[in-house]
């Protein structure tokens, strides 16, 4: 019971800093976005 209350503690923590910080995670996002686009731009041309 105990681990279970810590780990929804852990999770209110993490949403609060989430919604404080949306705006910088939704740059990372589109950022990590276009990364994964160009990896797989890369991949698909070297294995056809």
């Amino acid at each position: 019971m105990f681990y279970g209350f810590r780990i929804l503690e852990v999770l209110l923590f993490g949403v609060s800093i989430l919604n404080r910080d949306l705006k910088h995670i939704r740059i990372m996002g589109a950022i990590i976005e276009l990364l994964s686009n160009m990896l797989n731009r890369n991949l698909t041309v070297s294995f056809p």
